[in-house]
């Protein structure tokens, strides 16, 4: 008798929302993630301090980060810069919120960032209250 095989499944990509991706934290909120993949054991401090030296390499593991569809990450910005943000695969500008609701409720998480805007605090709830995203679910 055969035995039945396993084929790998491959995961999709989550996709994680985070506003101000343009505002210090947020960034690098952002880069993080997209760095450290989730149920990977943290790097010793010594293999960190290697890494720091080697910031020419930087970029490359940030863009093949969002290719290998570890995490898509994508978010609001204020304005549009000429700053590059490879680990940030869509910036979103001046969104209504009929249009912001509809990027929400593509994402599997939402990450509001409420610490340096208190105009983001109203936004975050509402977003959040009452059928916004939960109706998505």
């Amino acid at each position: 008798m055969e035995e039945p095989r396993m084929e790998k499944t491959k995961k999709s990509p989550k996709r994680v929302f985070i506003n101000s991706l343009d505002s210090y934290s947020s960034r690098n909120i952002a880069k993080l993630l997209c760095e450290h993949v989730a149920g990977t054991p943290a790097e010793p401090e010594e293999e960190l301090k290697a890494e720091e030296e080697e910031e020419e390499d930087e970029e490359e593991e940030e863009e093949e980060a969002v290719e290998s569809g570890t995490l898509q990450v994508v978010g609001s910005v204020s304005e549009k810069c000429d700053e590059e943000r490879p680990f940030v695969l869509e910036e979103y500008e001046n969104l209504d919120r009929e249009e912001l609701l509809l990027k929400l409720r593509d994402c599997d998480v939402v990450i509001y960032n409420i610490s340096q805007h208190s105009d983001q605090l109203e936004e975050a709830l509402w977003a959040v209250t009452g059928e916004q995203l939960a109706s998505s679910v």
